[in-house]
């Protein structure tokens, strides 16, 4: 009898999106911020370019921004410190 590896999901189709972890969202803004220098981006923009749901998005830059990584310069935008 010959045994059979069946091959599983570790998601369900229909199970919702999981976001990635904290530590991987902030180094993935930062390395965009340090590939891109001079990017200024408004919260919607960056929610946008960083794939992410807008209230997601503006807790992690929200921590970033008080962590100095990150500032406001014109207008709101945000941009590397």
């Amino acid at each position: 009898m010959s045994t059979l590896i069946s091959e599983r999901r570790v998601r369900r189709r229909d199970s919702a999106a999981v976001e990635p972890s904290r530590l991987q969202l902030e180094t993935m803004i930062l390395g965009t911020y340090h590939e891109m220098p001079g990017l200024t981006l408004d919260m919607e923009d960056a929610a946008r370019l960083f794939g992410l749901k807008p209230t997601t998005c503006q807790i992690v830059l929200g921590d970033l921004l008080r962590k100095g990584v990150l500032r406001r310069g014109h207008a709101g935008m945000i941009q590397k410190a």
